[in-house]
């Protein structure tokens, strides 16, 4: 029979043992860091007030709805009313047309595509129909985000959004890079 002072003993010297093993181990040959790649991304600014001798201007929002996107589109919705204030200042001539898809190619667009669905300058509410196409958007997308394929979808089964003699610009929010199979010179030949 083994007495209780032995295992006592036993015990204190295996927790010193196992002590000493790990105090000996060197966390950086367990550890591993992956550097996070550098971030890549497109930012082109052009100046509204730079478009001369044209001032039309249609706006395509593609904003992602994949599960992460709540605090960004809610971001969307209450910076909307600074965005169009810059667009209806006393002596802005800026006549504009918007509308509004999603990165998940199965949704139809949210708004501003199609008869009655038009968002321009003139629409009554137009700030208040912005925030509810951006909230109806949800976060139930698909979780591949892509911009080009939908856009590009988007303006060839509406080829009236774009009117005749009009600036095009696109607005992209995600909170990812671009996971389709188009590259952006590809997209800009395309349109």
């Amino acid at each position: 029979m083994i007495s209780s002072d032995a295992i006592r003993r036993w015990t204190a010297a295996g927790s010193v043992l196992v002590a000493g093993a790990l105090s000996s181990c060197n966390e950086q040959d367990y550890l591993y860091y992956q550097a996070p790649a550098a971030s890549k991304h497109s930012d082109v600014t052009h100046k509204l007030k730079q478009l001369q001798g044209n001032s039309m201007v249609d706006i395509l929002w593609v904003i992602d709805n994949s599960g992460s996107m709540y605090s960004h589109q809610q971001n969307v919705i209450a910076n909307t009313a600074l965005f169009l204030s810059q667009f209806v200042k006393a002596g802005n001539l800026l006549n504009w047309k918007m509308g509004l898809i999603s990165t998940d190619k199965a949704d139809t667009p949210f708004i501003g595509f199609g008869p009655g669905r038009e968002l321009t300058a003139s629409t009554p509410g137009n700030i208040g129909l912005f925030q509810s196409a951006v909230d109806a958007l949800g976060t139930g997308g698909t979780f591949q985000e892509e911009g080009f394929d939908p856009m590009l979808q988007a303006l060839r089964r509406y080829p009236d959004f774009v009117r005749p003699r009009s600036t095009l610009a696109v607005i992209f929010v995600t909170d990812a890079e671009e996971q389709g199979d188009k590259s952006v010179s590809g997209v800009l030949s395309d349109l």
